[in-house]
């Protein structure tokens, strides 16, 4: 039984003064077999149903095609309730081969329904509406991130084999070696923002590399929103291009990932609020801290800063990969500073970072 009701309603009174109740406004009512089929002699008229045009899971009936409720309108498809099929072939039938590429709903129609000539789905309506704004959130997520990548120039061969054996060399180093590698190649400002000044950040961003400006200003341009990774894959941001990045950003938490694979690998830089920021799960590779931002401009780990540290590590060992055994902090208006798991922690105004981590 599939009853209709409008928004209308109509007063009844005793006593021709007071209202006592509301009848509804009954737009149609009519008993179907499972797979949509009317049933003879058990369609109930009421009012002006006769100009209703929905019907079995409301859908659309064109009654001009095969006569009164034998024809459904599903959006992709036509379909047949006395058949319990559609005539034409299932745009997704690549994906379910098991089936027949005119089957409704998976042959289950019982608890099974079929939403737009599609996939069956046993959930409500709303319900797939809303997982179909979460899909349509991820694809405008992931073309923001495809812009860019395209906007950056990709590495020659010759390049790419350059800074992933320059990258291998780097893992090999002690953390003192590794710390004084990484300032001389990646602060390209130096002492501009040891005297931190409210225009730092112009000085920053007119120092920067042309790559790492180039990057910059396409990622705030088309941010893909936070807490979602953004491949780089000709070598990694300065140590000055991220807080160049954190500042234009709005002074949020940003991080720097080396995803190690095989010989290879890429980084991914993210970004989070200005006291929090998750750390992605990478399924194709080896994850290596490299750097993240301290808005606050604290120079000391948090608490969740080493517990990050430790969980990189582990997945390293796992992975029997080098084990990286120092991070570095990029305080805005400070130095940057190097920490371990044993460095001493500082909670207050320190980031929170939600680790999402773990080995494969």
């Amino acid at each position: 039984m599939l009853s209709t009701i409008s928004d209308k309603r109509s007063g009844v009174s005793s006593d021709d003064s007071t209202v006592t109740y509301f009848n509804p406004d009954v737009v149609a009512a009519n008993d179907y077999y499972p797979f949509g089929m009317l049933e003879p002699g058990r369609q109930y008229p009421y009012g002006n149903s006769a100009n209703y045009r929905y019907g079995f899971n409301g859908k659309e009936q064109d009654n001009e095609v095969e006569g009164t409720g034998n024809f459904y309108d599903y959006g992709m498809r036509g379909y047949d309730p006395r058949i319990g099929r559609f005539p034409s072939v299932d745009p997704l039938t690549k994906k379910y081969p098991w089936y027949t590429p005119y089957q409704y709903a998976g042959n289950k129609p019982v608890w099974k329904v079929d939403i737009d000539g599609m996939e069956e789905n046993e959930e409500d309506l709303e319900t797939k509406e809303g997982e179909r704004a979460e899909a349509e959130k991820d694809r405008e997520k992931e073309e923001a991130q495809a812009k860019i990548r395209n906007a950056l120039k990709s590495p020659t061969a010759e390049e790419d084999a350059r800074r992933r054996s320059e990258m291998e060399e780097l893992l090999k180093k002690t953390p003192e070696e590794r710390g004084r590698a990484g300032a001389a190649a990646l602060n390209r400002v130096g002492n501009s923002l040891r005297n931190y000044v409210p225009n730092a950040f112009e000085a920053a961003k007119i120092a920067l590399s042309p790559p790492d400006a180039r990057f910059v200003e396409t990622f705030v341009k088309n941010a893909p929103g936070p807490n979602f990774g953004v491949t780089k894959f000709d070598g990694p941001l300065s140590t000055d291009a991220l807080r160049s990045l954190s500042d234009r950003l709005g002074g949020v938490e940003v991080a720097q990932i080396f995803v190690k694979q095989g010989k290879g690998g890429f980084y991914s830089v993210i970004y989070g609020t200005n006291a929090a920021i998750s750390i992605p799960q990478y399924e194709s590779g080896t994850p290596y801290l490299l750097s993240h931002v301290h808005p606050s401009g604290n120079p000391s780990p948090s608490f969740e800063d080493i517990e990050l540290l430790k969980a990189v590590q582990n997945i390293q060992k796992v992975n029997s990969e080098p084990v990286q055994s120092s991070s570095t902090i990029v305080p805005i208006g400070k130095p940057n500073a190097q920490f371990n798991i044993t460095t001493p922690t500082i909670n207050n105004s320190a980031p929170h970072i939600n680790i999402n981590l773990k080995p494969q």
